[in-house]
């Protein structure tokens, strides 16, 4: 037997979000992230971003892992460049004395 095809629309869409609203579980939820987000909006200490990603995992029931890498692979590329203009700015200022 060949699997059925599912055709995915915008409607569908629309009321499965409904549906996801209105589920007690899931609405709360996502007033919980919401709040979190809100508190700590910016990804720039690895220790919030552990937070966030542990809060999304436990909630949501994601399959994600290894949250300490996931949680790194949003700082450290904001770290990394962070550092790149450090590194330029101090290159500069020592051509320029």
């Amino acid at each position: 037997m060949s699997p059925r095809r599912f055709h995915l629309s915008a409607e569908l869409l629309k009321r499965c979000a409904a549906v996801f609203d209105r589920h007690p579980r899931y609405s709360v939820a996502d007033m919980a992230i919401k709040k979190v987000l809100a508190a700590i909006p910016a990804n720039n200490e690895l220790s919030h971003v552990v937070a966030k990603v542990s809060l999304i995992k436990t909630l949501y029931a994601t399959p994600i892992y290894d949250v300490f890498a996931v949680a790194e692979s949003v700082v450290l590329p904001r770290f990394r460049l962070k550092l790149e203009r450090l590194t330029c700015n101090t290159a500069q200022m020592r051509l320029n004395e």
